[in-house]
């Protein structure tokens, strides 16, 4: 039995508005729903309508070849702007000493020793530096199964198969490990381990 086409090839422009609505909705309001799972009073869809009005106003304006991955990019920037602005906030507690004094009283500072956040960015960093050596399509992958995205959402997010996801994620793992230098890999290797424990 041989496949059938595929609908769209990747990059091709869409001609118009309602040919890129009628081609891509569903698969923006999918990804607008998996990317702000989780994500307290962050209403992705409700976000995705916006941007959509915004580019239906700006269509001529907006690369017709690159329109989903404009909408992805712009729902992204929100959820950041959302997540920043919606940072709780340390209030200090007062409290009254016998003599009539006031004076604050900070909560127990749950955050990492200096030590440990300076071994743990550095880590961030030198895996940060390794994904951005990686081909586009791996640090795609990547990413999304990072953001606790399965193979199959993974694929339905970017339009392609799971099988080829699956063997995307593995080849992308693969390209990542090879390029860690031999430090970084048991690092990486005696922090999941700890974490599993």
């Amino acid at each position: 039995m041989t496949p059938l086409p595929r609908k769209r090839v990747r990059g091709k422009p869409f001609e118009t508005w309602d040919e890129f609505f009628t081609d891509c909705a569903e698969k923006l309001y999918r990804f607008a729903h998996y990317l702000s799972w989780g994500v307290p009073d962050f209403d992705g869809e409700g976000e995705m309508n916006m941007i959509l009005a915004r580019m239906k106003i700006n269509w001529n304006t907006i690369d017709h070849a690159k329109a989903v991955g404009y909408a992805r990019h712009a729902l992204t920037n929100s959820l950041s702007s959302h997540t920043r602005r919606n940072r709780p906030r340390m209030i200090p507690l007062l409290q009254t000493s016998q003599d009539g004094e006031v004076f604050s009283v900070d909560p127990p500072d749950s955050a990492p020793t200096p030590e440990e956040s300076t071994t743990s960015g550095d880590l961030l960093r030198r895996v940060l530096e390794v994904v951005h050596q990686l081909p586009p399509k791996d640090k795609e992958v990547l990413v999304l199964a990072y953001a606790g995205h399965t193979p199959t959402e993974i694929a339905d997010l970017l339009d392609e198969k799971p099988v080829t996801i699956r063997q995307r994620l593995r080849r992308a793992r693969e390209r990542f490990h090879h390029t860690c230098d031999g430090e970084l890999r048991r690092t990486l290797t005696q922090k999941v381990t700890k974490e599993v424990r």
